[in-house]
């Protein structure tokens, strides 16, 4: 772990002191300048199981960077907790003393505050579980650092694009919340990126984009009933010893009144901020706009339940021609419909691992109309024999059981595909 010093002035001294229980495995600590150059190492007290410093600047200095570095010690896998005491001017930390008086000794985290509007939901691509995005992003933070007098021009905010604070950031050493999409796929196309600070250094960043986003969650178990969720994950490229999100808790609806995605209607919206693992044992600040989202059934009742259901149907209507040359002959052509039917529709979806609600329908529904081919075939056989009595009684069972069966299958694949969905 590291953190960055508030500046030094002429005289100062930093007091440190960091201690273990248990005589637990102390790491190393110490101070570095803003180049890496070695200031003071701690020294170990192994009566109180310490390591402590004391460092004097006598010209003054910024950028100084106080380090815990557990490489050293035999301390993971395991976790281990630390005391850690850090003072500016107050000997009393090295007995192990504290008290919070003053102005902060090391610089906090800068808290961004985040804002995500989704205004459309495009092009959700299922093949290839992915979708696109158009919509608004805001950052708020406050540095310092870009802080003016407006009496030198007039005004109280400034507005600049981004280009321009790119490079007032690399000409002044001024950190920026820099952000990428993590589950970004392809580029982002950005649209009005602006920066406007205000004389206090509080800076507001606003871009709208489109950008096409991986989701690798989608679950279709139970489709085309599914629920999916839609994720849009930012992550700052600094640790969160520079910056961590805030996601501000705003009353205002964070979607669009019109998505433009007629497939889906949403169901809920939730906002999260976590921390990540980052380098060399960092963690960095991540953003999650969650969006669960359900389908719309109408065409899959239209246009595929119904005509499925018409296929089996006609397969269980054809038992009631008794003649079973032509029962054959319907048999076998609604059969060649069914295999139709279902390469039209098979193409909706990727080439799963596992089965879906509706090829588990599809499957039922296919072998219910094979049955019936079986069936007449065996008829055929008995008229052939004379057996017309039996064929008959045959006809009767299947005109009553037959639907009974297939609708207990297609209720019994539903609600056990539903309900492990549901756990």
């Amino acid at each position: 772990h590291f953190h960055y010093l508030h500046e030094l002035e002429p005289g100062d001294t930093v007091y440190a002191r960091l201690e273990g229980k248990n005589d637990i495995p102390l790491p190393r600590l110490y101070l570095s300048d803003f180049g890496g150059k070695l200031l003071v190492l701690g020294d170990i007290d192994e009566t109180s199981n310490s390591i402590s410093f004391t460092y004097s600047s006598l010209e003054g200095a910024a950028g100084i960077v106080l380090t815990i570095d557990g490489n050293n010690a035999d301390i993971r896998p395991e976790t281990r907790s630390y005391r850690l005491t850090l003072g500016l001017n107050a000997p009393y930390v090295l007995q192990g003393g504290a008290e919070a008086i003053g102005i902060p000794v090391v610089k906090e985290s800068k808290r961004v505050n985040i804002e995500l509007f989704v205004d459309q939901i495009v092009n959700v691509d299922q093949q290839r579980e992915n979708f696109s995005v158009v919509g608004s992003l805001q950052l708020q933070w406050l540095d310092p650092t870009l802080a003016f007098n407006p009496a030198d021009c007039n005004c109280s905010i400034k507005k600049r694009n981004i280009n321009d604070i790119k490079s007032l950031s690399g000409d002044q050493e001024i950190l920026l919340p820099v952000f990428t999409f993590f589950n970004q796929q392809g580029n982002r196309w950005s649209q009005d990126q602006v920066v406007i600070v205000e004389s206090s250094g509080k800076a507001y960043y606003q871009e709208r984009f489109t950008v096409t986003l991986q989701a690798p969650d989608f679950d279709f178990r139970a489709y085309p009933f599914d629920h999916q969720k839609f994720h849009v994950r930012i992550d700052l490229t600094l640790p969160t010893e520079f910056f961590s999100f805030h996601a501000l808790d705003d009353r205002k609806s964070s979607l669009g009144e019109q998505l433009g995605e007629e497939q889906w209607s949403v169901v809920h919206v939730s906002k999260e901020v976590s921390e990540i693992p980052f380098d060399n044992n960092l963690k960095k600040s991540r953003f999650t706009m969650t969006m669960e989202m359900k389908r719309h059934l109408n065409y899959y009742l239209y246009r595929i339940f119904m005509p499925l259901f018409l296929i089996i149907g006609v397969s269980w209507s054809i038992f009631f021609l008794k003649d079973y040359g032509r029962q054959l002959g319907v048999a076998s052509g609604n059969l060649m419909v069914f295999v139709a039917f279902n390469f039209t529709i098979s193409d909706d979806l990727p080439r799963l691992g596992y089965l879906t609600l509706l090829d588990r329908l599809i499957i039922t529904s296919f072998a219910c109309a094979a049955l019936v081919v079986f069936i007449s075939v065996y008829q055929k056989r008995l008229e052939a024999k004379g057996k017309i009595e039996l064929a008959g009684r045959i006809d009767n069972l299947v005109l009553i059981f037959y639907p009974l069966i297939y609708f207990f299958l297609v209720s019994f694949e539903y609600f056990v595909e539903i309900g492990k969905v549901a756990v």
